[in-house]
């Protein structure tokens, strides 16, 4: 697997209480830096797999189906990525004892990962296209969220 650190088009975003783990990954639209095929932006341990691919106009890959197969857990976290396609959005990023971490502005091409903590999104103005992925299955707000007040 080949993460990606912190190169000039990846931000990280750690918890202040504790300076890990990792909470959130904010991919911008400048991605020229990157290698020729996939480059994972997420560890192989997350629930949330996250990885973007360049592709030269000739090139493909074999084709696949993936395996379903049984995996006994005890714990489970949605985690979810957002994909701005049009707009703007403002992101409030908070830590694990909610209290905030920081906002940030996405614009089209650009992905926010939430691995762990809390967030909030507000449209700055402009109608906004995004599409969210996330880890399932949802069981609805009464189990799978806590709501915190912010901004």
């Amino acid at each position: 697997m080949n993460l990606v650190n912190s190169p000039s088009w990846l931000e990280t975003i750690y918890s202040a209480l504790s300076k890990s783990p990792l909470h959130y990954r904010i991919t911008r639209d400048q991605v020229t830096q990157l290698n020729a095929g996939r480059t994972d932006i997420t560890a192989a341990n997350e629930f949330l797999q996250v990885g973007v691919m360049l592709f030269a106009g000739d090139s493909s890959f074999k084709p696949h189906i993936h395996k379903k197969r049984a995996e006994a857990s005890e714990k489970f976290l949605a985690q979810e990525a957002w994909v701005v396609i049009e707009g703007e959005v403002e992101v409030t990023y908070f830590d694990i004892d909610k209290s905030p971490l920081c906002t940030r502005v996405l614009r089209p091409g650009d992905v926010s990962i939430t691995l762990q903590g809390g967030h909030g999104y507000a449209a700055r103005g402009l109608d906004c296209l995004v599409y969210e992925f996330k880890t399932g299955p949802y069981r609805g707000v009464e189990i799978d969220k806590e709501l915190i007040n912010g901004p």
